[in-house]
């Protein structure tokens, strides 16, 4: 049974998660893009991070919940980018989840992060030719797009990689794991 102490200060780390993710989704927002699809995927950072430190459930709970409030701030909201959005994060939650289950002994928040992207952008694509143009001829972009994971996925995990100790300590510092 958690203590209902343990139990609020959980819910203030998802609460500080989300908030995070929510401002480095509108930080993200104004920096200039390669291409006009093209983000590098700073929430991700919120995402992985909840993986490694609350595991599968709290991390789509953040995942989600940084999409909503992400997209209603901006404008955005249940709009065909929300959607591929939504999409694409909760798969690359999972898909990340299982990757950091399965190879847990020989795969770093680096390659966890690239497979993440790889999910994120395939899920996108497939969306977006369902859901917005109607054709999968999109499907071609399919290996350009796999570069930008390894770019963009490489870039967070790094970051990730850097970050994941101090998060770690912190959260025994606060009471949890």
């Amino acid at each position: 049974m958690i203590s209902k102490a343990l139990h609020i200060r959980k819910i203030a780390l998802l609460a500080a998660f989300v908030s995070i993710g929510v401002v480095l989704f509108l930080f993200e927002e104004f920096l200039p893009r390669p291409l006009p699809f093209l983000k590098i995927g700073l929430g991700n950072i919120v995402n992985l991070l909840a993986i490694y430190t609350l595991g599968l459930t709290d991390a789509l709970t953040v995942g989600v919940m940084r999409v909503v409030i992400g997209s209603l701030v901006a404008g955005k909201f249940l709009s065909p980018i929300f959607l591929l959005s939504l999409g694409g994060s909760i798969t690359s939650i999972i898909g990340m989840w299982c990757c950091k289950f399965m190879g847990k002994n020989f795969v770093t928040p680096f390659g966890v992060s690239i497979l993440g992207a790889f999910f994120h952008n395939l899920t996108q694509l497939l969306l977006a030719s369902i859901i917005v143009v109607h054709n999968y001829g999109i499907l071609y972009l399919t290996p350009y797009f796999c570069i930008a994971s390894i770019i963009t996925g490489g870039f967070t995990g790094y970051l990730v990689h850097i970050l994941l100790n101090p998060v770690t300590n912190s959260f025994a510092s606060f009471g949890v794991k």
